[in-house]
């Protein structure tokens, strides 16, 4: 294979343990640094995902020296929008830095910095902005190694249907390992964090609201906030919650944000508490609400620091995230008050439910194929996108320190999931989460994608014709053959 003239790659190569030892990787990491050259650096290192869901001992990493060497000049001399080409394993932190010295943001991607920008693609990752859709929509040029070893490049105006399917490619179709973007010019935004009780958020006429008068809008909920001390104590007491507390009195979280040129007024009544609750814990989730009251009530910064975090301000966590087409907002309202009554009757009966903190977003959906955030469209490749409605995403976590706790997070989130279900929502699960569940996962994969998953095989097939890129996982929920 011919060696592609880039300033840098990123590529993963993945080995059976059976059959590859150390000494035997630390010999291919000498050669495929003497084929490379000095940059990029290869490195032998292990790796797990934020979820621990996928874990390798040993991975040949392929790194850029410095986010400089990665990024390549923006450009906006052409086209009526403005893009930056970058390596694959270049992280948010690292885009974002280097967009903000040249006057520019990317604020599309997930809420962690750490990610990688082909990583965040791959699983269709997105953020909370009612006009950006999933990660992969801004993506307008790629560049990959197939199936077969063959440098392909793709491009939105030449290759509709496989940047549809590259937008959430899980993987599947070869090593990403250049990725034009567009982004937006750097400006000031007014952050406000306002608290709001969650019954506010089953009216969709609030909701609608909320997310259209605000560029970003986002939900955190740290459920049992509103409980007394002496409801706090009768559960100690009894193992169960006292049917005084409700969940839909406690307090939600919103962060809004806006441009700081906008005249448009906030007008949402802020009800942040005076102070910290001073209750008896019971819950890991009063923790969480303690870090949403810290979080400062108005701030104007640079648009590149208003809306991501570092990973290490989630600790370990099991999770969950269930999407939903939610064009008139309604779905949005119902699924949250579903989940007040779920908790409500579980924690009236069982005591406590393991559920640290949600978080609700709202966003664009995505000219994509089996993103859980978009319209299946099937063969089309018109010049004007079909419109793609608004999706709703509703992600659930908590940390876990036994077994006892990852049973009970278990049990909750197959609890929510199924009570979700029953209330006619029938959502999708984000790919970089826990997907385990979600009942009759490749039936349900199936009817959401429709035809636009057969269209992903098709495309698959064509650039990985012997299925180099997958796994065990991925081919059960894709009902797909072992190749060897």
């Amino acid at each position: 294979m011919p060696h592609p003239l880039l300033p840098c790659i990123y590529v993963c190569m993945l080995f059976n343990p059976d059959i590859a030892t150390r000494p035997q990787l630390l010999v291919i990491q000498k050669c495929l640094q003497l084929f490379i050259g000095s940059s990029p650096i290869i490195q032998l290192e292990s790796f797990s995902n934020w979820e621990t869901l996928v874990s390798y001992d040993h991975v040949l990493v392929a790194k850029p020296r410095s986010a400089e060497e990665g990024t390549e000049a923006l450009d906006g001399s052409i086209r009526n929008f403005t893009s930056v080409t970058v390596a694959a394993g270049i992280n948010q932190a690292e885009l974002i830095s280097e967009l903000e010295d040249q006057g520019y943001a990317f604020p599309h991607g997930p809420m962690v910095y750490d990610v990688t920008i082909g990583g965040a693609i791959a699983t269709a990752s997105h953020n909370s902005i009612h006009t950006a859709p999933s990660m992969g929509g801004l993506m307008t040029r790629a560049r990959l190694v197939d199936g077969l070893g063959n440098v392909k490049e793709f491009s939105q105006d030449a290759d509709t249907l496989v940047m549809k399917a590259l937008r959430c490619n899980l993987g599947l179709l070869g090593i990403l390992f250049e990725i034009e973007l567009r982004v937006v010019q750097q400006e000031d935004v007014i952050v406000r964090n306002v608290f709001t009780p969650l019954r506010n958020l089953f009216n969709p006429d609030f909701i609608h609201n909320t997310v259209l008068d605000n560029y970003f809008a986002m939900g955190l909920y740290a459920p049992y906030n509103s409980l007394t001390d002496e409801e706090a104590k009768s559960v100690l007491d009894t193992g169960k919650v006292p049917v005084t507390w409700n969940s839909s009195n406690d307090l939600v979280m919103l962060q809004l944000i806006r441009p700081a040129s906008s005249h448009v007024k906030f007008t949402i009544v802020d009800e942040r508490p005076q102070s910290a609750p001073n209750v008896t814990k019971v819950s890991v989730s009063q923790d969480a609400f303690k870090k949403e009251l810290s979080l400062p009530a108005y701030t104007k910064v640079p648009l590149t620091r208003s809306m991501h975090f570092p990973a290490s301000y989630f600790p370990s966590l099991m999770m969950i995230e269930y999407i939903v087409e939610d064009s008139s907002f309604a779905a949005g309202a119902t699924a949250l008050r579903v989940l007040s009554s779920v908790l409500n009757e579980a924690s009236y009966k069982n005591g406590v439910q393991a559920m640290e903190e949600g978080i609700f977003k709202w966003f664009k959906g995505t000219d994509c194929l089996i993103c859980p955030g978009s319209v299946p469209v099937g063969w089309s490749e018109q010049e004007e996108p079909v419109d793609q409605s608004y999706f709703a995403s509703f992600h659930l976590h908590r940390r876990v320190g036994s077994p006892d706790d990852e049973n009970r997070t278990d049990a909750f989130h197959t609890a929510m999931v199924t009570a979700w279900d029953q209330s006619g929502l029938n959502g999708l699960p984000h790919w970089g989460k826990g997907f385990q569940h979600f009942p009759n996962l490749k039936q349900r994969i199936k009817r959401g994608y429709g035809i636009d998953l057969t269209i992903f095989k098709i495309i698959r097939n064509t650039l990985d014709p012997v299925g180099v890129f997958t796994d065990d996982c991925l081919r059960r929920v894709f009902a797909e053959p072992r190749y060897y």
